[in-house]
């Protein structure tokens, strides 16, 4: 019996500290995201570079935010001896959902915007695509860590029936800051 009281508190400490994090009201939600952005290039060596994600919105009390979310990533490769900086910029209107109102909250997240892909001097507007998952630790009520794993896309042109695909598109991996008010 001793032993289950012990378990039991093992177990139930953590839960009476997180439920003092759950939020009864809606909030404002922002963050910023640093990662490494992995190219899943069409044709050339995928190539590693840096990117970051700023984002806020509203999150209602079911955990759901819709938010604007604006990525970068960038990147250099050498085509034929030339070497050649490539950026992606994003401003991508959303959805995340914050899975459990607790101190360890895990999240998804959805957006579709405008992307625009640059190479050299050479830039161009297409649609662009952000997804995503991770978890943020609220160490204070409003103040929180996270890891997460994205998939962008930024789509520059395709054919009528959307195939034929052309752009570029990268996993972002990373850290960042997650904030409530």
């Amino acid at each position: 019996m001793r032993n289950l009281l012990v378990i039991a508190a093992i177990i139930g400490t953590p839960a009476a500290a997180s439920a003092q994090i759950h939020r009864e009201t809606a909030s404002l939600s922002m963050g910023v995201d640093f990662g490494a952005a992995i190219t899943e290039s069409q044709g050339a060596d995928s190539v590693t570079g840096p990117a970051f994600l700023v984002r806020g919105g509203y999150e209602f009390r079911n955990g759901v935010t819709p938010e604007l979310a604006i990525s970068y990533g960038h990147w250099s490769r050498n085509v034929l001896g030339t070497d050649i900086s490539e950026s992606a910029l994003s401003v991508l209107p959303g959805l995340r959902w914050s899975i459990l109102a607790s101190a360890v909250r895990p999240w998804i997240s959805l957006h579709i915007g405008y992307g625009r892909l640059t190479a050299g001097d050479t830039g161009l507007d297409g649609i662009g695509l952000n997804t995503g998952a991770g978890v943020d630790w609220f160490f204070t009520p409003r103040v929180g860590a996270g890891l997460h794993v994205t998939w962008n896309k930024v789509v520059i042109s395709s054919d009528s029936m959307g195939g034929n695909q052309q752009g570029e598109a990268w996993v972002d991996t990373g850290a960042g800051l997650a904030l409530l008010w």
